[in-house]
């Protein structure tokens, strides 16, 4: 959730400078980009000359639970990193029906 991006990126700025340089103002801008594509990217950062691509899973309040991801080596991902993102979209697209679905559904708090 965005009110907790500040206190979030407090805690972990001191520890981001081994994944490739990543600082907080890098790290800012790949959230806004996650957000506004649907799904995150990143290469070189966790490990050099990786991309890693991320879709979220969420409930049906739109709630983050967690995420399914796929990393590979930066060179064959480049051509392929749409087809692999419609993948994992269609596999979250699954999860989320069936979790909604053997969920009971509870009212949302006030």
């Amino acid at each position: 959730p965005e009110a907790e991006l500040p206190a979030v990126l407090t805690r972990i700025a001191p520890h981001l400078k081994p994944y490739g340089g990543l600082t907080r103002s890098i790290l800012l801008k790949l959230v806004a980009q996650a957000r506004e594509r649907g799904y995150a990217a990143i290469t070189d950062y966790a490990v050099a000359g990786v991309t890693s691509v991320g879709v979220p899973i969420r409930d049906r309040t739109g709630q983050v639970l967690g995420a399914i991801s796929v990393s590979a080596i930066a060179s064959r991902m480049a051509d392929r990193e749409a087809m692999v993102v419609r993948t994992l979209q269609r596999e979250v697209a699954g999860l989320q029906a069936a979790l909604q679905s053997a969920a009971p559904h509870r009212p949302l708090p006030a």
